[in-house]
């Protein structure tokens, strides 16, 4: 699995901003792993944490990315946290804010999600919003990761359904058998958002779906 972003916070706060009257800083008494963490401390019932600069790059249309955070309420109360997951186009507009609420106890735990990046993407940045803190209370975050999603999935007939789908989607190759997969392809095609007519066969790059042995029946999105 390939990291595009690992915030460690083992030496400085990772340039994450504090919003709405809060502070941010890196402190080495506690982390998840590594040598430190990101320590947020609230003002009010409302507080927020994002990185917006340098923005985070490298994603590919169409491709799978799984998002994490490792998280714990150092004191006070802190509610749920709604990450957001901002996906930007080259001029920096939105093109989608995806979500992930987690809730931080008193031990660490680590949340994820598996995202897709949408036609146009060309960073991304991401932020953290709570509005049932109380003054003075403590979360500490860390290991916040972003990483292309991989792995490989196989099957046969119509299983092969739902392994093109996931593969076409997920950037990951697949292997199975049926006249199903082919639509499955294109179906995923359009899910994706890409659109029906970039499904094709022949040659390319991933995602790359392979059915059965033949070079023939070799289909990919893009």
């Amino acid at each position: 699995m390939t990291e595009l972003y690992h915030g460690t916070f083992d030496a400085d706060t990772g340039s994450v901003g504090a919003q709405y009257g809060c502070s941010v800083a890196q402190i080495t008494s506690d982390s998840n792993s590594g040598a430190g963490c990101l320590e947020v401390t609230l003002s009010s019932q409302f507080f927020g944490f994002g990185h917006y600069s340098p923005l985070i790059t490298g994603m590919s249309a169409g491709s799978s990315y799984d998002f994490s955070v490792s998280h714990r309420q150092a004191s006070g109360t802190v509610g749920a946290i709604d990450m957001q997951i901002v996906w930007l186009d080259a001029s920096a507009a939105t093109l989608r804010t995806d979500h992930l609420s987690i809730t931080p106890g008193a031990t660490w735990v680590t949340d994820s999600t598996t995202l897709t990046a949408p036609v146009d993407t060309a960073s991304l940045a991401y932020n953290g919003y709570g509005s049932d803190g109380n003054d003075g209370a403590v979360v500490h975050v860390d290991d916040v990761v972003l990483a292309a999603s991989g792995g490989a999935i196989s099957g046969t007939g119509s299983a092969a359904l739902g392994a093109l789908v996931a593969a076409a989607i997920g950037q990951r190759t697949a292997h199975g058998t049926g006249a199903a997969a082919l639509g499955a392809l294109a179906a995923a095609a359009i899910q994706s958002g890409i659109g029906p007519g970039t499904a094709s066969i022949g040659s390319g790059t991933s995602p790359r779906a392979q059915i059965g042995s033949s070079a023939v029946a070799t289909a990919r999105i893009g």
